[in-house]
């Protein structure tokens, strides 16, 4: 309770102007801690996105192009040869969704499972990551929205949740003065508690999303 009181009257000995200033400099610190974190990686990273688009997800996407809806066991023990061969090649630039996907293909394989609807799998994933590198390097791309809509629903929960995450870490920053300076006594208390419970949610989602199928 202390804790709560002390930040209420912090909030209601602020006038309208200096929580202003205050929200400002929160702003301008955490987009300055991103913008530097963006400026120290972005040379490392643009280096592995070229590579995965060269080396693997260029090749792979040429590769299951014209790929029937028909598969012969025989056709899929090819694509799986050659899906073998590049991941090898560049396994620590590979997505871990396509490596998964590799050794499901190979058991479906071996056991007569339904290796089509796995090699679609494939094709649909390598679609998707060869799009969103492309619109990462700035080559010619479909919009946000064509790739959105070919995503899976895991792939569109996790994109979903993510700006989520960085929503919700502002919501306290703005609210937190108006409810300390116009709710009810225990305005601030209930919001508190309610922000603590959808933190709570948000996580839950957050791990739920990493466990749900492509």
């Amino acid at each position: 309770m202390e804790l709560f009181d002390a930040a209420k009257n912090f909030f209601l000995n602020l006038s309208g102007e200096n929580y202003i200033n205050l929200f400002s400099i929160i702003i301008v610190a955490v987009t300055t801690y991103w913008v530097t974190k963006y400026n120290v990686l972005k040379p490392n990273k643009l280096r592995i996105k070229e590579q995965q688009l060269d080396n693997i997800y260029l090749p792979l996407y040429k590769l299951f192009l014209k790929m029937s809806d028909n598969v012969s066991i025989e056709d899929a023990v090819k694509y799986y040869n050659e899906l073998s061969k590049v991941l090898e090649n560049n396994y620590l630039f590979a997505f871990p969704e396509l490596h998964e996907l590799k050794n499901s293909l190979g058991d479906a394989i071996k056991d007569n499972g339904n290796y089509i609807q796995i090699l679609k799998r494939i094709k649909h994933q390598v679609g998707i990551d060869y799009e969103l590198l492309k619109k990462a390097l700035g080559y010619p791309s479909k919009n946000w929205y064509e790739i959105f809509i070919r995503m899976t629903f895991r792939q569109k929960v996790e994109s979903i949740l993510a700006w989520v995450n960085v929503l919700f870490i502002f919501i306290p920053v703005i609210l937190m003065y108006p409810l300390a300076k116009y709710s009810s006594p225990y305005g601030l208390y209930i919001f508190v508690g309610l922000y603590a419970i959808i933190c709570l949610v948000l996580n839950k989602l957050n791990i739920w999303s990493k466990k749900l199928k492509d």
